[in-house]
């Protein structure tokens, strides 16, 4: 319940109606929207379940507008698994 306050409080600030019910997928969007710039998404997809994390990475849209404008080159990405590993020292 006090997740839920604290949840609301932020979408109240920016001006968004507020939720009855929260779920994880409600806060990993928030944290993503949130921390856009301070590139902490990549972290936060590190923790969840390796399926999920593909799932959300391969529907991002990758592209870029090209000329003539609005026209969009689409680019999708699909990691593997061992995209998530890092290399020893």
């Amino acid at each position: 319940a006090k997740a839920l306050e604290y949840f609301n409080k932020v979408r109240t600030r920016a001006g968004l109606p507020t939720k009855a019910s929260l779920t994880f997928d409600d806060i990993l969007k928030e944290r993503r929207l949130e921390l856009a710039v301070e590139a902490d998404y990549w972290f936060d997809l590190l923790r969840i379940d390796r399926a999920k994390a593909i799932s959300l990475i391969s529907q991002q849209e990758r592209g870029y507008y090209g000329d003539p404008y609005p026209n969009v080159n689409s680019t999708k990405v699909t990691p593997k698994e061992t995209d998530f590993i890092f290399p020893p020292p």
